[in-house]
């Protein structure tokens, strides 16, 4: 080592002494572990309040015993902790700090309400309402079902209430969504059209509505859970209009409402007797294609006119 070096390390060790004499350090330090004396002046030590924070007389005497070991000179075990009890989980099997709650409902856009607390909550509106215009209110302010919270406008009904004939569709697409009224895009005019041929309108004879009031996400078909929650919305109202004939366009409306396996296919062109609690007695109904099917389908329009105008036989209908 050099002369610069050793002067050097030689400083750097009295500056190291001179600061420890300064911050009061008055025994050797090594790399040994070195026992810790028991000081007699208890003058030297701090107040037992400032080294343990004793709020009592007892918490005090604990922290001055643990720190001078006690009257036998013995030092003494530190006193327990005291945190927060940990309560069992739930069954018993290890600890939680957390207490032991009843699972709450989750509430989220695809879930706002469990669905038998929705049905619950359907069925009490439905026999509730007395009038078109209770049932349209109860309607409106029907919030539990995650489509009520998509879609934009409550589709009830258009046309006469007073009409004998009622037609029940599957739910609202986009632009009934946004006008607020059912069947008036591009299939409801199909439809319009159809029934304006044997003399039914919705200015005169002709009343509309759909087994669900809000248009589900992205145009998907309504799901069986949302169709069965809101089934005593769709019975009230059909039990309030009384129509003498009703006509079930689409697959989804008329097996379900008929609560029927049978395809559209089988069922279109058919008389069946529909029932709910509510009526007094089965209303005729008739079920249809739904316009949307048959403007994606035009030859089957052309097939249908032909053997209507005796051009083709007519299908046996399958048992």
């Amino acid at each position: 080592m050099s002369q610069s070096s050793s002067r050097t390390s030689a400083l750097t060790i009295a500056q190291t002494l001179q600061w420890q004499a300064d911050m009061g350090v008055d025994t050797t330090v090594s790399n040994e572990p070195q026992k810790l004396r028991q000081s007699s002046d208890s003058s030297l030590l701090p107040p037992a309040r400032e080294r343990c924070g004793a709020t009592n007389e007892g918490e005090q005497t604990n922290a001055a015993s643990v720190s001078r070991g006690g009257d036998t000179g013995e030092q003494t075990a530190p006193p327990p902790s005291r945190s927060a009890p940990r309560l069992p989980l739930q069954g018993g099997v290890g600890e939680s700090p957390l207490p032991n709650t009843q699972p709450l409902v989750k509430i989220t856009p695809n879930n706002p309400l469990a669905p038998a607390q929705a049905a619950a909550q359907v069925q009490k509106l439905a026999d509730e309402a007395t009038t078109l215009d209770d049932l349209r209110t109860a309607i409106t302010n029907f919030t539990s079902l995650a489509i009520c919270k998509t879609a934009t406008n409550v589709v009830f009904s258009d046309g006469q209430p007073h009409a004998k004939v009622m037609i029940i569709g599957e739910a609202p697409g986009a632009d009934e969504d946004i006008q607020g009224k059912p069947f008036v895009g591009q299939s409801g005019q199909l439809m319009d059209k159809a029934l304006a041929c044997i003399g039914l309108t919705r200015e005169e004879n002709l009343y509309i509505s759909n087994t669900l009031f809000w248009r589900p996400p992205g145009n998907r078909k309504p799901t069986p859970e949302e169709l069965t929650i809101c089934l005593p919305f769709i019975n009230k109202h059909i039990a309030l209009i009384k129509p003498n004939y009703l006509l079930f366009v689409g697959g989804t409306s008329a097996s379900f409402l008929l609560q029927t396996k049978t395809g559209i296919t089988k069922l279109h062109g058919t008389w069946q007797d529909y029932t709910n609690p509510y009526l007094e007695a089965p209303i005729p109904s008739f079920p249809l294609y739904h316009p949307s099917f048959l403007l994606r389908q035009p030859m089957l329009k052309l097939e249908e006119r032909l053997t209507e105008s005796g051009i083709l036989p007519q299908k046996e209908q399958a048992a």
